[in-house]
């Protein structure tokens, strides 16, 4: 995986990718953040560093909406 260009464009967009997430059904971000941990435990195993810094973004990324989602609804 070259992660670096897909990084760039991640932190680029993401109030973007956020506010999109924000408006997601719980249980999308939730498989999200299954699907991540499962890519970071194989990263992690390959110590593909450039993988493991794209999705650790990603997942906050993924957890900033559902906090967002989550201030939204109270």
């Amino acid at each position: 995986m070259n992660s670096a260009p897909k990084l760039r464009h991640l932190l680029v967009d993401r109030e973007s990718n956020v506010t999109t997430m924000a408006t997601w059904p719980w249980t999308k971000t939730s498989r999200h953040l299954d699907l991540i941990d499962e890519q970071l435990g194989w990263a992690f195993q390959q110590r593909n560093d450039a993988a493991i810094a794209y999705l650790e973004e990603f997942r906050r990324q993924v957890v900033t909406a559902r906090s967002q989602r989550l201030d939204e609804e109270e």
